[in-house]
């Protein structure tokens, strides 16, 4: 090291007679003279760390959208069978809009002739006669009870049965096996974007409704005073509901249209994504807006969400604060009353999630024209539309059936459909939960 450079360090220190010598800061122009020191190398560091942390958010952000897309893939063969089983039209008396002209079925009639002696004489007469007074041909049946032939490329109509024979149809039907799929996509974008946006609204609702010394990190059932919070909770879920309302309506859409070919080789698709659904539900059926504010799409998805957010929210602050069961005492019992909160939730929001599906599949174009992008079902659909809410359940109780038992209860049963598969699900949870190995009273462990 030469003399000049010696000089300049030797002006860096600062005498100390008990600790020897420390070091007054570096002086800005020193940097320039000496480009590798120290406090340019920590420099760097600092904007590799940033990389590195910019990075790492990234890979965590595609591992969690890579792992909700395969948890959604598997759960949507279900999903698909229950939707299709909820839009369903499945009218009682199996004439509606398969009926060509009003037929009178043909009556046997057997009659005996005691005169024997011209029996032989006048057979082929009567023969003739009987012919004549017969119906040329007989009107085709098909196996589902109609007077006239539905279109093949229908998903057979399922009377009876449930998901399960809905999931049957769709892999006999032409949808095939890849049917089962539909919506995978949508399904995932739409699930995505509500975990991230529910949070938010949340955050936001609570710094302006709630006040500053809310205990937020604790459950709502233990706070002292839950009703605020628990009304700030469901409105951020119904307000990312009403947010993501199109996305939802291309998903039952999605799910819904028929994929199969024309004997031309034409396709019935009407959407190829998300995106695609999206720009021919504006162009077609009002515009942007209407997707958010039509009365048929806006009000079923305030009463669904808010219903479900406030009754999922209401098991736990019932089950302790009215009944006394805490989780920590008697887990067992706890687990049983959660099963059975969640069926009593299931028979309230069922109809509600049955008519919003109904009102999403309808068509909501000023001019009823058919054009190459028209959405057509791979379900029987109710060939009128229903007006709202109040009309959609009347229509259902009132002209469907759920099965063939003849039951006066079948209209109101058609609300239900999918029930079973929910119930199925909430005891496998059950189930789960109590044998599954999870102790819920250990507690808190250190690693």
């Amino acid at each position: 090291m030469n003399s000049n450079n010696a000089k300049s360090l030797r002006s860096t220190y600062i005498p100390n007679e008990p600790n020897g010598w420390t070091f007054s800061d570096i002086p800005a122009n020193s940097l320039e003279r000496f480009p590798n020191s120290s406090a340019n190398v920590v420099g760097l560091g600092t904007n590799s760390n940033h990389f590195s942390e910019a990075s790492t958010i990234v890979k965590q952000l595609v591992a969690a959208s890579l792992l909700q897309f395969g948890a959604t893939s598997l759960s949507m063969p279900f999903e698909v069978g229950k939707v299709l089983l909820q839009v369903q039209y499945n009218p009682k008396d199996k004439v509606g809009v398969y009926a060509q002209t009003p037929v009178q079925e043909e009556e046997e009639e057997e009659e005996e002739d005691d005169d024997h002696a011209n029996y032989f004489r006048f057979e082929d007469d009567e023969l003739h006669a009987k012919a004549a007074l017969k119906p040329s041909k007989a009107i085709p049946k098909d196996k589902d009870g109609y007077l006239a032939q539905r279109p093949t490329y229908l998903v057979p109509l399922q009377a009876d049965g449930g998901v399960w024979r809905m999931m049957r149809g769709v892999i006999k039907s032409p949808e095939g096996l890849s049917g089962l799929w539909k919506g995978t996509l949508t399904s995932s974008l739409f699930d995505i974007a509500f975990s991230a946006l529910q949070p938010v609204f949340l955050s936001g609702l609570s710094s302006i409704l709630l006040p500053s010394n809310t205990l937020s990190f604790l459950p709502i059932h233990q706070l002292p005073k839950p009703f605020k919070p628990l009304s700030v909770h469901v409105l951020a879920h119904t307000l990312t509901a009403v947010a993501l309302s199109p996305l939802d309506l291309v998903r039952t859409r999605m799910i819904v249209q028929s994929t199969s070919s024309t004997s031309a080789g034409i396709s019935r698709r009407a959407y190829s994504g998300p995106i695609d659904a999206l720009r021919k539900i504006s162009h077609y059926e009002g515009g942007w807006q209407v997707m958010w504010t039509h009365p048929n799409l806006l009000f079923p998805t305030i009463l669904e969400s808010s219903f479900k957010s406030l009754l999922q929210l209401c098991g736990p602050l019932l089950i302790e604060r009215v009944l006394g069961i805490s989780i920590d005492s008697r887990p067992a019992t706890y687990a049983i009353c959660e099963l059975l909160w969640s069926i009593s939730s299931m028979v309230l929001t069922l109809p509600l999630e049955t008519v919003r599906r109904r009102l999403q599949v309808q068509d909501r174009s000023l001019v009823k024209t058919q054009h190459k992008d028209s959405f057509v079902s791979c379900v029987d659909t109710r060939p009128l539309p229903s007006a709202g809410i109040v009309e959609c359940v009347y229509r259902i109780v009132t002209e469907e059936c759920s099965d063939t038992s003849g039951s006066r209860w079948n209209g109101v049963k058609s609300l239900f459909r999918g029930f079973s598969m929910g119930l199925s699900a909430s005891s496998l949870v059950f189930v789960l939960g109590m044998f599954g190995g999870v102790d819920v009273g250990e507690g808190w462990t250190e690693i």
